[in-house]
């Protein structure tokens, strides 16, 4: 019999739980180099370090790559690898494998068959690359997550916009210790459906929890899909309600049995506001309790991440706008959560942490040491425009919002290679794709890009008149954002298009409305 399943997304709250009368250390660092370095998820590893993975375009071969940099328990520098070919490549997730080396996930449209592809990249325990694959076809397709089983295989899910039923599906890969294919699947419908992270049980079951606009009630709701281990659907379900956006993102389980789904919801239908949040679900995926009511704040905190640390207590990493410090800034949430108590957990904020500039936190992990760590970006410390910045603590307890801690600050300039041309174009490299184009009733607008950032579309007529000004659009995760846009009462015709981040660096394309 399967272990029941406990989805425990983290809400805001102003409880002091974990109050202590000491002053502690966080210890803040940055890797990168010139141009632009993140993060976008930290691993514990079996020696008592860290291996993390992100992007890159300071160095490797192309306008982007891989980034992986490993650290011991006290993170200090031990080495730091590109991976990818002359266009662009991003890594996303990680997973420490059984021959003591790496596997490493994302995406890239230097290899492959399509604009976009899967990228698996596999190294050794030093990160010197074994082999790589890459999966996917003609169109875009994304790795977002990546799990070993005990066979040494590997499951991998994203979002794939070559298979499947709508505007993007959930993409779920199976592959031997090779990676060589076993099989591929398809979940969706016909709205947008994506996979970001992928949990493994028993190696018989796969849990995949992202988004969809194809199921729920709301205009974005939480999707949770369980496969076994041939990829046949057991079960999907969307967990929404009366919220515009409910977005799931990462999986992990919990010592009890169960699981832990991090992400987050606008607060109210009127508002843009966003908070991390949990539900608590039974082994038959019914809802028990939602909480989503306690909110004391006015801003945006997004969740991206959440692990369990010890007694039943869980560490959020997350990325807001309301303290002092800048634009965003690296926020930390904990909830306990007691076995038997019906998802009656109690919550703290912990602090927030930045400079003048953005700053935020994409993943957390915990340590064999109990340290804990959230990873994620910088641009207002470091080397370069923006750098990998980390925040560790010594236990999960010591993590509370006290201004009287103490910061020990560290930053490493690396010294790989240094990319070959870098350039402006580079720094401005935003991906923007129209789906279906041309268009008879409506379409989606899907940015990608190096770092999250808040997007506008306008439309123009072939006379340049304005018909569609600056509509914004949602964020997904991941550097992603997407919009759906009616024609209503355009004319057929060709129009063009300009999309613009808050720094008013564009992209601008053609659609054609029949």
């Amino acid at each position: 019999m399967r272990k029941n399943f406990v989805i425990v997304l983290f809400c805001l709250a102003n409880l002091s739980l974990f109050a202590q009368h000491y002053r502690d250390t966080v210890y803040q660092y940055t890797f990168g180099g010139i141009q632009n370095d993140i993060c976008n998820q930290i691993r514990a590893t079996p020696d008592g370090g860290f291996i993390m993975i992100g992007t890159t375009n300071s160095f490797g071969a192309g306008a982007t790559d891989f980034y992986a940099v490993k650290v011991d328990s006290n993170f200090n520098h031990q080495w730091s690898a590109t991976y990818g070919g002359g266009m662009s490549d991003e890594g996303f997730s990680v997973t420490p494998t059984l021959d003591k080396g790496y596997a490493f996930v994302g995406f890239t449209n230097s290899y492959g068959a399509g604009g976009y592809d899967v990228l698996l990249v596999k190294t050794d325990s030093t990160g010197k690359e074994q082999w790589q694959k890459t999966y996917g076809s003609s169109d875009w397709d994304f790795g977002y997550s990546v799990k070993q089983t005990s066979d040494s295989g590997y499951v991998i899910c994203g979002l794939t916009y070559s298979y499947g039923k709508g505007n993007g599906d959930v993409y779920v890969i199976r592959t031997d210790k090779k990676g060589d294919t076993a099989w591929t699947k398809a979940v969706g419908d016909s709205g947008y459906d994506i996979g970001k992270s992928v949990y493994v049980e028993f190696d018989s079951l796969y849990f995949i929890t992202g988004s969809t606009t194809s199921y729920g009630c709301a205009d974005t709701n939480v999707y949770l899909v369980e496969l076994n281990n041939k990829g046949i659907v057991l079960k999907d379900t969307a967990y929404g309600g009366v919220k515009k956006t409910t977005i799931g993102n990462s999986i992990e389980p919990q010592d009890q049995g169960g699981f832990v789904i991090s992400g987050y919801s606008d607060i109210s239908t009127s508002s843009m506001r966003m908070s991390p949040f949990f539900i608590m679900m039974d082994d038959n995926a019914h809802i028990q309790t939602w909480d989503t009511n306690v909110d004391f704040h006015t801003g945006v905190n997004i969740c991206n991440d959440g692990i369990q640390c010890p007694d039943y207590l869980y560490v959020a990493a997350c990325t807001g706008n309301e303290a002092a410090l800048g634009g965003l800034d690296m926020m930390t949430m904990l909830m306990y959560y007691a076995p038997g108590n019906k998802g009656n957990g109690s919550y703290d904020e912990g602090p927030y942490e930045g400079g003048t500039g953005n700053d935020g936190a994409n993943s957390c992990a915990v340590a064999n040491n109990a340290n804990v760590a959230f990873a994620g970006f910088t641009d207002s410390k470091g080397a370069g425009l923006s750098d990998i910045f980390v925040c560790r603590y010594k236990t999960c307890g010591n993590i509370r919002q006290d201004d009287s801690m103490y910061h020990v600050f560290k930053a490493y300039t690396d010294t790989l290679p240094i990319t070959v041309g870098i350039n402006e174009q580079v720094q401005n490299d935003i991906m923007v794709k129209v789906f279906p184009n041309p268009l008879s009733t409506d379409a989606t607008v899907l940015v990608q890009a190096d770092v999250a950032d808040k997007y506008s579309f306008s439309l123009y007529d072939i006379n340049g008149k304005c018909v569609i000004n600056k509509k914004q659009l949602s964020s997904s995760g991941y550097g992603q954002a997407m919009l759906h846009f009616a024609k209503d009462g355009l004319q057929a015709g060709t129009y063009l298009y300009k999309v613009s981040d808050r720094n008013n660096k564009t992209v601008n394309g053609k659609i054609i409305i029949e």
